[in-house]
């Protein structure tokens, strides 16, 4: 039981990683090119190893050494926030800060808004002045938060509702003041959080429906709200991805592309490497949209499913692959220990 919660821990941010790593080279093709791309595949070998490979080096345009896949800020946030919960056992908005501020490697990725949040983080701002100063005092309302917050899903997995909506509002605040920003953040937690309690509970397939009424419960805003029933009548129609990338979104607003990191998961449950090259094949914001969908995977089957040459492929620095195993196991330990939070 303890080996199988933490497996899924270390699936989280390991997941989350590798979907941002295949999805980083093809950020910002569109769905169309990602089609004919992908189409390819038909002439590659069929078996399962070769196939994963095949397809890693076919995103990433070409074939990939061991330790070559790059991760963007997506990952490095994540590993923010799991730092933060391994120090203090909950979210202290000021402390995470100063931890994505420590971690803050402009070349990762970020974008303008979060770089200039971040480099002002950096120079010593108050943390709680940047983020509710851009986009004219409105706040950011991309994906940012969405994309960082599988490790917190997974440490309050077992949490009431309402105690993971507010450790997700507070882990939003350093970057994220914007109400969509924010609740798409929620989104993206109650589905690791949720995948996780069904595996936890001996699931050996997921429970679509319980698992978006969880989500549901959970969501106030009715953008959102909309875009589940959206997500639901999708899963029930199946339409052609660039149909599924039209209607939900892959921008880099949270309103458009959390939905879709949702349906990628919810469509393709079944497999995790399915699901990561599912929401890298819908183009736009693609390292995000199959890091998110990697969280929910990684959360339900654990790190044993991910292919053991895609993990090879991870690059391997001081807060590469091996790095991201251990955080995540310090996470585990954190959250056994402080098994009355929330």
């Amino acid at each position: 039981m303890e080996d199988s919660l933490k497996d899924r821990f270390v699936g989280v941010l390991l997941a989350t990683m590798v979907g941002d790593a295949i999805g980083m080279p093809v950020e910002g093709w569109d769905c169309l090119r990602m089609a004919e791309q992908l189409d390819k595949l038909r002439y590659l070998p069929r078996g399962e190893q070769e196939l994963a490979t095949a397809v890693l080096g076919l995103v990433t345009g070409g074939k990939v050494e061991p330790g070559q896949a790059r991760y963007s800020d997506d990952t490095q946030m994540a590993i923010g926030i799991a730092q933060a919960l391994v120090d203090d056992g909950e979210i202290i908005p000021e402390h995470l800060a100063r931890h994505f501020a420590k971690n803050f490697q402009p070349w990762r990725g970020y974008g303008p808004g979060a770089y200039g949040v971040l480099d002002a983080l950096k120079q010593g701002r108050p943390w709680d002045e940047p983020a509710r100063q851009v986009f004219g005092g409105q706040g950011s309302y991309g994906n940012g938060a969405a994309m960082r917050v599988g490790p917190l899903g997974a440490f309050y997995w077992d949490a009431d509702v309402a105690v993971i909506r507010e450790a997700t509002r507070l882990s939003s605040l350093p970057t994220h003041t914007h109400k969509h920003g924010i609740e798409g953040a929620v989104v993206v937690a109650l589905a690791v959080a949720g995948a996780l309690r069904q595996a936890m509970a001996g699931a050996e397939e997921l429970d679509v429906a319980a698992l978006l009424g969880f989500v549901r419960s959970g969501v106030t805003d009715e953008v959102y709200l909309k875009k589940l029933d959206q997500v639901e009548d999708f899963l029930a129609a199946e339409p052609e991805p660039c149909v599924v990338a039209a209607r939900l979104g892959t921008d880099l607003a949270a309103t458009l592309s959390v939905p879709a990191a949702l349906f990628a998961f919810l469509s393709r449950w079944d497999s995790l490497p399915d699901c990561l090259l599912y929401a890298v094949s819908l183009g736009g914001d693609a390292d995000t949209i199959a890091a998110m969908a990697g969280a929910m995977a990684g959360a339900f089957h654990g790190a044993a499913a991910i292919p053991e040459n895609w993990l090879a492929a991870l690059e391997n620095g001081p807060q590469g692959r091996d790095f991201a195993v251990t955080l995540a196991g310090q996470l585990y330990a954190r959250r056994q220990g402080n098994l009355g939070v929330g």
